[in-house]
C-alpha cells in the first residue's frame, strides 16, 4: 500500500509483493524510513541500494524474535509526525510461510500478548476457519486493523494500492483492512469462537477484550482521506492464464475466481465436472447418463455456494463442444482443509490428491467408463509459490494416479486421512507431480487448471 501526503511518499506494504513492486514505482533512492521484512527473504528482495538505505534495525530485531512486529504508542506517534512533516517509508512484508499482511502487523490490543494472539489465529486456522472469520477476529484483537492504521496516519491523504488474496476483493478483509474502517461486533466474534469450539481454550486476555464493549475509536469519524484501490486479484491472474491457454490451442472457460469450501467437497465438484466434459469430448450426446451427472453437479454447486460460479451457463457452453477440441477449465480462490492428522501438506496438494481419488472412485460408476476415453490433468497451485509449510506451490494429478501409486506401495487414502499430501507427492514418482516454482513474490490466492482431451482413437 502506498501513502501519499503533502508531497511526501509514505509506503506501507502488507504481504508478499513488497519491495519489488515498490521499487518499480519509486526507483530513486529513498531518504529514510522503516522496512519490515521476514529475514529469510531479505537476500532475495533486498538487493537494492534504496531498500538497504531504508532498513531500520529495530524492526529487524522484532522480526528476528517474533516473526512479526508490533507498533508501540511511541511508534504510532512517529507515524503521525511523519505524515505531517517529513518523508517516511513503511514497507511491511514480504510474506513468509503462513504470514501475510495481517500476521506481519499484529499490534494486539492490551492486555493481549503477541503470543496469545498468534495462538488464537493458529487454532482457528487449524479448525478450518475461513479468511473472513480469521480476519474478523484479528480486527477485534488489534489496534491497527479495521482502519486503525489510517486513523494513525490522519490527517494525511492515504492511497492504498492493494493486491487481493481474499475472495471477492473485500478491502475491509484483505490484510484485515488497516486502512478501511470496520468494527466487528462482540457477538459476531463470540459466535465464531463458539462455532469452532474455542471458548474454553481462549487466553484470559482474549476473553477480556472480546467481552468488552467496543468503544468509538479515536481519530476521524469518516475516512474521506483514504483511497483504497485493488490493483491485483485472482480474476486478473485467471484472465492471463486464459490468454495463455488459448494461445496453446485450448478451448478455455473460467469457472469462478471465488472457489471456496472444504477440499473434499470441492474435489467432488471438480471430479463430476471432469466426467461431464469427458462425456462431451468423447462424442457422446445427450442421454440419461449425462442428465444424471448434470443433476449431481447442480446439487453439489448449490451446497457449496461458490461466488461467481454460474454452473448452468458453464454446462451449456461445455455440452456443445466438438469432440476434437482440447479443453482447459480454470478456476481460482481459496479452499479450506479440516485437519485430522499430523502430516505435512497444503490445501493445493491435498486438493490435487483428493481429485485423483474421486476420479479413481468414479471409474466404478455409470459415468466412470468415459474417463478412460480422455486424458485428464488436474493442477492446483498457490500463486505465492508456497503451499502450506512446504517447498511446493501445489501439485498435479490424473485419473490414473491412484492405481500407479498403488504399484509403488502408496495408499492415497491413508495419506489423505493424515493430511500428508506433501509426503505422498514427494514419494510418488520421485516428486515429479509436485509444482515447484519457488517464491513468486506475490499472492492472489490459488489457481486450478483442468486439461482434458480425447484420447487418440
Amino acid at each position: 500500500m502506498l501513502y501519499y501526503s503533502l508531497g511526501c511518499w509514505h509506503t506501507k506494504y502488507l504481504g508478499q509483493p513488497v519491495v519489488l513492486l515498490f521499487l518499480s514505482l519509486l526507483p530513486q533512492a529513498l531518504p529514510c524510513g522503516s522496512l519490515l521484512s521476514c529475514l529469510q527473504y531479505q537476500s532475495q528482495y533486498m538487493r537494492f541500494e534504496a531498500a538497504r538505505h531504508c532498513f531500520a534495525r529495530w524492526w529487524c530485531q522484532a522480526i528476528r524474535k517474533h516473526g512479526s512486529a508490533n507498533i508501540s504508542p511511541s511508534q504510532g506517534k512517529a507515524l503521525r509526525r511523519g505524515c505531517l512533516s517529513y518523508t517516511e517509508v513503511w514497507i511491511l512484508g514480504p510474506e513468509s510461510a503462513l504470514r501475510g499482511g495481517s500476521a506481519l502487523l499484529p499490534a494486539p490490543t492490551p492486555p493481549i500478548l503477541l503470543e496469545e494472539k498468534e495462538k488464537v489465529t493458529k487454532l482457528l486456522a487449524s479448525r478450518g476457519a475461513t479468511i473472513q472469520e480469521l480476519n474478523t477476529i484479528r480486527k477485534a484483537l488489534s489496534l491497527l486493523k479495521g482502519g486503525g492504521l489510517a486513523r494513525a496516519a490522519y490527517p494525511a491523504q492515504v492511497l492504498s494500492l492493494i493486491l487481493s488474496d481474499v475472495i471477492g476483493n473485500p478491502v475491509d478483509i484483505i490484510a484485515s483492512g488497516p486502512t478501511v474502517y470496520s468494527s466487528p461486533s462482540v457477538q459476531g466474534c463470540l459466535q465464531i469462537m463458539t462455532k469452532y469450539n474455542l471458548m474454553s481454550t481462549l487466553p484470559r486476555s482474549v476473553e477480556t477484550v472480546l467481552s468488552s464493549s467496543v468503544s468509538d475509536p479515536s481519530g476521524p469519524k469518516d475516512y474521506s482521506h483514504v483511497y483504497n484501490v485493488v490493483i491485483g486479484s485472482n480474476s486478473l491472474a485467471l484472465e492471463e492464464a486464459k490468454h495463455q491457454a488459448e494461445d496453446l490451442g485450448y478451448w478455455t472457460l473460467i469457472l469462478s475466481a471465488g472457489v471456496c469450501g472444504e477440499v473434499s467437497r470441492v474435489a467432488k465438484l471438480y471430479s463430476q465436472l471432469i466426467q461431464f466434459v469427458c462425456l462431451s469430448t468423447a462424442g457422446l450426446g445427450e442421454g440419461p447418463l449425462k442428465d444424471q451427472v448434470r443433476g449431481d453437479l447442480l446439487k453439489l454447486a448449490a451446497v457449496l455456494e461458490i461466488p461467481g460460479l454460474n454452473l448452468v451457463d458453464s454446462l451449456k457452453a461445455l455440452q456443445g463442444l466438438e469432440s476434437e477440441r482440447s479443453v482447459c477449465l480454470l478456476a481460482g480462490g481459496e479452499t479450506t482443509v479440516q485437519l485430522q492428522g499430523n502430516g505435512k501438506g497444503g490445501r493445493n496438494q491435498e486438493l490435487a490428491l483428493q481429485v485423483a481419488l474421486e476420479l479413481h472412485q468414479a471409474k466404478a460408476t455409470g459415468a466412470g467408463y468415459v474417463l478412460g476415453k480422455c486424458e485428464v490433468l488436474f493442477l492446483s497451485g498457490g500463486t505465492d509459490g508456497q503451499d502450506g509449510p512446504t517447498e511446493a506451490a501445489g501439485a498435479f494429478s490424473s485419473q490414473e494416479l491412484v492405481d500407479k501409486a498403488a504399484q509403488e506401495g502408496l495408499d492415497v487414502e491413508m495419506f489423505l486421512s493424515n493430511n500428508d499430501s506433501y509426503t505422498f507427492f514427494s514419494k510418488f514418482r520421485n516428486g515429479h507431480h509436485l509444482l515447484l516454482t519457488g517464491l513468486t513474490g506475490t499472492n492472489v490466492m490459488d489457481i486450478q487448471a483442468i486439461l482434458i482431451r480425447a484420447r487418440d482413437r
